[in-house]
């Protein structure tokens, strides 16, 4: 299973439909052989017994008719000229049958009996000629005497019957053995082609089993990985030894499950960062990935930004606790210049109110002048 995990999606699929095609190629083949088996039988007993059977039909019908001939020959003197002809039509017949059947693959039994035949043909060719020629010189007890039972070409005739019986029944053994051969071969093809189809389905069914579950149990704990990573969690729902399996495949779904468990790693990185920050740690320290990090460079930013801001802001409260020391001594100057105001004021009134009692003190004085005068006039 293991070698199976480490192969790419691609030759997972090559290997498997490659070694089902190969199965089927091989159950192809040994249905072919099997077919072919049954065929060559065939032929064998098309071109061999049934063509056997047929010439032995021939030379049996020209053995008749030699015999006829023979008849014919002695029951019509004016017909000899046609008769010696179909004989001799017939003797040549029956020596072109015989020089094919020797070409023939005969077997030990059969080209035995054929032999034994050969050998009574060329007895009774000669014994027909011998009755010919006692016919042609009218020596009718002669011939009759050949063509009777105990003679020459009697006892000739019925050797060859009995060859030819012997060889068709030879013939028929053949053939039976021969459909018996067939048969076997095509029981036996079948049931190769019985068990090649079982084995390669049980074959296919387990190489489809295993091809899936190479793609899909990885795929199912990538899938529910990445589920979690789409909420936000950060957490590892998956069991350490499913993760360690699927980091170490050399196919695909390793490097997919590496680059999610990177992917897991990385945001709870930034999710530790930006836990910092909201924790007013802005020492943490930022490693973006790459200039394209968006996520890395922006909380880098940020940081960047809030220490900057922190700084501005402290060094304007450094400016706004000096302002205000310098607005305090200025304010008890104020404060002293105020009491100094008061005070003269408070000369000022005093010197007023004398003033003002010696306005009045100049006016009753008028006054008393006043009525001094009206006193005198």
């Amino acid at each position: 299973m293991s070698f199976v995990n480490n192969l790419r999606t691609s030759r997972k699929l090559t290997y498997g439909f490659g070694i089902i095609i190969v199965l089927m190629l091989v159950i192809a083949f040994l249905g072919y052989r099997g077919i072919s088996s049954v065929h060559n039988d065939l032929n064998t007993m098309v071109n061999e017994q049934f063509v056997f059977v047929e010439e032995m039909g021939v030379i049996n019908a020209d053995v008749r008719q030699i015999r006829g001939n023979l008849y014919k020959y002695a029951a019509l003197p004016g017909e000899a000229g046609a008769v010696l002809s179909d004989f001799n039509n017939s003797v040549n017949e029956i020596d072109e049958v015989i020089e094919f059947l020797k070409g023939k693959n005969l077997s030990v039994d059969m080209l035995t009996i054929f032999e034994e035949f050969v050998t009574n043909w060329e007895e009774y060719k000669a014994a027909s000629i011998e009755v010919m020629s006692f016919m042609a010189y009218k020596d009718t007890d002669s011939a009759n005497a050949s063509l009777s039972s105990g003679g020459r070409m009697y006892n000739a005739l019925e050797k060859m019957n009995e060859n030819l019986t012997r060889m068709l029944e030879n013939n028929r053994n053949q053939v039976d053995q021969g459909y018996q051969t067939a048969d076997e071969s095509f029981q036996q093809t079948r049931l190769i082609l019985l068990l090649g189809i079982a084995a390669a389905t049980l074959i296919a069914v387990l190489i489809i089993n295993i091809i899936n579950q190479s793609i899909t149990r990885p795929l199912a704990l990538v899938m529910q990985a990445l589920k979690t990573l789409m909420v936000g969690s950060t957490i590892f729902i998956v069991d350490e030894k499913s993760r360690n399996d699927l980091i170490h495949r050399q196919d695909e779904f390793g490097e997919l499950s590496k680059s999610v468990i990177n992917t897991r790693k990385y945001m709870s990185e930034m999710a530790g960062v930006a836990e910092a920050i909201a924790n007013n740690d802005l020492s943490i320290s930022v490693q973006p990935k790459s200039e394209d990090d968006r996520l890395g460079n922006m909380l880098l930013t940020m940081v960047r930004n809030l220490n900057r801001t922190i700084s501005d802001v402290a060094m304007a409260s450094t400016q706004v606790k000096e302002t205000s020391r310098i607005l305090a001594g200025a304010s008890t100057q104020s404060s002293q210049a105020t009491e100094q105001i008061a005070t003269t004021i408070q000369q000022v009134a005093r010197g007023t109110t004398q003033q003002s009692e010696a306005v009045n003190k100049t006016a009753s004085s008028v006054e008393q002048m006043g009525r001094a005068i009206d006193g005198v006039a």
